[in-house]
């Protein structure tokens, strides 16, 4: 039996044909990968924009506006949601200081991978009617942020020593403790912080046993002013 060999050029050409397949199949493939790569990193850099383009609306809201106005301001990037979806279901219910459900406006923004929204957006009025914002709680980091220079920030502002956290928990919310720390006569104390309009900070000093109030200061980068 007689086996057909091929003359050496034919087999030295048929592998060169092999290995630009093989070489052509590996760039494919490699920017394939580099294409998705990249739509990923644009996809993230797209959300990334569109969340920041959100807040940054939600800071133009003003004192006094309805809820016409507010929707006109917040633009397509926020989407209203059913009131009491966030508020009233969550720890918000506690942290901000709310009346009847009617008098209030829930905005969601954006999503993250568990589907939990980007931004919340908190909107109180005066009235059912929504025709009189009284303040603005922006939700980014997993805490609310007054956005408006309105009741909460003006009620906090008015917490003088002597009053009781009762009635702090009324005005701004129920704050877990900040510190609990003794004083220079033994007795211990609790402080409590509060944010306000402006990226300002409010602590609040109370007797741990009777729950007065026996200091308020605005804290800042290097000291704090009483009040």
């Amino acid at each position: 039996m007689k086996h057909v060999l091929q003359p050496p050029v034919a087999r030295l050409a048929l592998y060169r044909l092999c290995t630009l397949l093989l070489l052509l199949a590996s760039l494919a493939f490699l920017e394939g990968c580099a294409s998705e790569s990249s739509a990923t990193g644009q996809g993230l850099h797209a959300i990334s924009n569109a969340s920041e383009l959100a807040r940054d609306r939600a800071h133009e809201l003003k004192v006094g506006m309805s809820d016409r106005q507010v929707e006109a301001t917040l633009g397509p990037g926020w989407n209203r949601a059913l009131t009491g979806t966030y508020i009233d279901g969550y720890r918000f219910n506690r942290e901000i200081p709310h009346g009847d459900l009617s008098t209030i406006a829930e905005w969601q923004s954006g999503e993250d991978e568990t589907g939990w929204p980007t931004n919340l957006l908190f909107v109180l009025f005066s009235d059912s009617f929504k025709t009189n914002a009284t303040d603005a709680f922006l939700c980014s980091s997993g805490y609310p942020t007054p956005l408006l220079d309105g009741t909460y920030t003006k009620s906090l502002l008015s917490v003088k020593r002597g009053e009781s956290v009762t009635n702090l928990y009324k005005i701004g919310g129920v704050q877990p403790p900040a510190e609990y720390f003794s004083d220079d006569s033994g007795g211990w104390r609790v402080g409590f912080l509060y944010s306000i309009y402006g990226g300002r900070t409010l602590m609040f000093e109370a007797d741990a046993g009777t729950g007065m109030i026996l200091s308020a200061s605005e804290v800042t980068m290097n000291d704090s002013v009483s009040r």
